[in-house]
């Protein structure tokens, strides 16, 4: 993969498929209250962009609910005070936050600006996740009557407890002294895996730069039993897809592809019981299809590649149009992250066909991917 220069890899997409919509309109994030200028008002407009819908500006006022999946961006002036399941957040001003709400709990990404959050209800079986930037593996999980803040700039993400305790997931690059035995695709796409920093109130914020650390290992052996002792740390399903589908990579590295698909097999489990992990399921196919390639297994490579494709393209479609709208609008933020999406949708198009054999068209999608304006990135 093109590795995104001082920035973790990124396998989150701002919408999903048509076929989801239905099942979360009833997961609804409500606007609370909203100040401008330090005054309580009824009404601002907030940039809105909602999955499988054109980014809009809409008037936002107490009671109005945003589905799951929904992008709110505060406007300079005015702080929104957001609430779901007994659990309230506060938006400053020129902030860009996503909601997403499902069966497994609730997940938020700050995109830019800073987030306030209060934790009144956290049961052991619902999860309560914060991640900034530009990707899902700094995550928290969170007990109940816990305070603290998420502020996201271009360069890293700072967190600080007010109350409680909380748990930070920071990425980190797998490096194997070993040679890989993996010659399936031309790009080069590194395994991560996470290590986790607890938090507690009154200790200094807690920073994560865009720069990724590595975490070197003799042999693949140890790096995978490494990872299999994060999976009996963690009782959740985000974690536990990345780590086995990290077990898979390194397995498919060292010349094991049957191993490796039991892996990725467990990983789409996890995958499929979460919203808005189209990005990571598509991977998860493409890897397999590397897998069967390597096996000599023909037509399994070529149904899993062409999986990869049906689930990316509806999403490329979407973050073009929208990608558009904001770039014409003139919001550089909300135009950069939907380039960010637009990245990896390219990327793995590119890999899906270079997958299939199809060298030309695969290289058509990489250079779409080289060509997009965004910030530091790298071969």
């Amino acid at each position: 993969m093109i590795q995104l220069k001082n920035n973790p890899i990124l396998i989150l997409s701002a919408v999903i498929l048509s076929v989801f919509i239905s099942d979360l309109r009833a997961q609804n994030t409500t606007v609370l209250s909203i100040e401008s200028g330090g005054t309580m008002v009824d009404q601002t407009n907030l940039v809105i962009i909602q999955p499988m819908r054109k980014p809009q500006n809409i008037p936002a006022y107490p009671n109005k609910t945003f589905p799951s999946g929904t992008k709110i961006r505060t406007p300079g002036s005015t702080t929104i005070h957001i609430g779901a399941n007994g659990n309230e957040q506060i938006i400053t001003p020129n902030t860009l936050h996503q909601v997403i709400i499902d069966s497994n709990g609730e997940k938020h990404q700050t995109i830019s600006g800073k987030v306030l959050h209060y934790i009144y209800y956290h049961p052991k079986d619902y999860s309560y996740k914060v991640t900034g930037n530009r990707e899902i593996k700094k995550g928290y999980v969170t007990p109940d009557k816990t305070v603290f803040s998420v502020e996201v700039n271009n360069n890293d993400s700072r967190y600080e407890t007010i109350k409680g305790q909380i748990t930070a997931f920071e990425q980190v690059n797998v490096k194997v002294k070993e040679v890989s035995k993996n010659n399936a695709s031309k790009k080069s796409r590194p395994i991560t895996t996470t290590k986790s920093q607890i938090i507690s109130e009154g200790q200094p914020a807690y920073v994560i730069t865009n720069e990724i650390d590595d975490l070197f290992f003799d042999s693949y052996e140890q790096a995978r039993s490494q990872i299999l002792n994060q999976l009996s740390s963690y009782d959740d399903d985000g974690q536990n897809a990345d780590n086995n589908l990290a077990i898979g990579e390194l397995y498919l590295d060292d010349g094991n592809p049957t191993d490796a698909i039991t892996y990725f097999n467990k990983a789409l489990n996890y995958y499929n019981k979460m919203d808005f992990e189209e990005m990571s399921i598509a991977e998860t196919y493409l890897l397999m299809a590397e897998a069967y390639l390597m096996s000599g297994n023909n037509s399994d490579k070529e149904t899993h590649a062409q999986k990869a494709i049906n689930i990316i393209l509806p999403l490329l479609r979407i973050n073009e149009l929208d990608y558009e709208y904001a770039y014409n609008d003139g919001d550089s933020y909300l135009a950069e992250d939907i380039a960010f999406d637009l990245f990896y949708n390219y990327d793995y198009l590119g890999w899906a066909y270079e997958l299939l054999g199809y060298i030309d068209k695969a290289n058509d999608f990489y250079d779409e991917a080289d060509n997009l304006p965004v910030s530091g990135y790298e071969n």
